[in-house]
């Protein structure tokens, strides 16, 4: 879980910092983002989503939910240094970029990172090529995974990941399917970053025609959380409305993306 970030008196206020543990890049990174940015990824690097997303949704599946992989949000000094949340071991250019915790242990963001990593690396390995995320660096899959994180692209993290850029694309809610990446924050100011699998409906009598009629009250994705003792399913569901400071999803604050390339 993480908290939103928060505007106030002109500086960003941060009130809590699951993902945004590595919130604070480098000049020499945001250098590499800004250049990520100015160029346009080789549309041939780039898989199509409709290539990619059985490969996530293949990911996501490879991993039990039996509490073996806990969730594990550290704090301060606890977090393993260079540690990212990730449950294992990520490998690019040949070398060992982001360490797995020892005990399986992940948290939201660095989950969903993965996922797609590994995803990306397990199509290259059976289209017979080398593993390149689009046409990124070392440096550039670092720069990714920050803004993947929470960055200056705001709340919409991932989506503005995989947008920014161009490895994928923002999907609206009614074109959503399972594998898409999402981020979404809850009226009490916290936040999650997960894969989507469904919509959950519910019904309403229409005030004018007293006939019922299917609306959408939530959905269901995937991720890592207390709630399912680490990775597992999990349901949330909207607030009435994006003004409502209880319990819920905010609408506008629930955030969809695709990997890869649209057809």
């Amino acid at each position: 879980m993480k908290l939103r970030p928060r505007l106030l008196l002109g500086s960003l206020v941060l009130f809590a910092v699951p993902c945004l543990l590595a919130f604070a890049p480098a000049a020499r990174l945001d250098s590499a983002w800004a250049d990520i940015t100015r160029r346009a990824q080789d549309v041939a690097l780039v898989p199509s989503a409709d290539t990619l997303t059985p490969y996530i949704l293949a990911v996501l599946e490879s991993y039990p939910s039996d509490g073996s992989h806990a969730y594990w949000w550290p704090k301060g000094s606890e977090a393993p240094k260079g540690w990212v949340g990730n449950a294992r071991d990520l490998h690019y250019d040949g070398e060992l970029v982001y360490k797995g915790d020892a005990k399986g242990r992940c948290y939201c963001c660095g989950l969903t990172f993965e996922v797609f990593f590994e995803a990306s690396r397990l199509l290259a390995a059976h289209e017979g090529r080398d593993f390149r995320i689009g046409s990124l660096d070392r440096k550039g899959v670092e720069a990714l995974r920050r803004r993947w994180f929470g960055s200056k692209a705001g709340d919409a993290c991932a989506r503005a990941a995989l947008v920014d850029s161009g490895l994928g694309f923002a999907v609206d809610f009614d074109a959503a399917r399972p594998g898409d990446f999402l981020q979404f924050w809850r009226a009490n100011g916290s936040g999650h970053s997960a894969i989507f699998l469904r919509w959950v409906y519910g019904f309403e009598v229409d005030a004018k025609s007293g006939k019922q009629r299917a609306v959408r009250r939530g959905f269901e994705y995937w991720s890592t959380q207390k709630s399912t003792k680490g990775i597992g399913v999990r349901r949330e569901f909207f607030a009435a409305s994006d003004s409502d400071k209880g319990a819920g999803v905010l609408r506008s604050a629930t955030y969809l993306a695709r990997a890869g390339r649209a057809q």
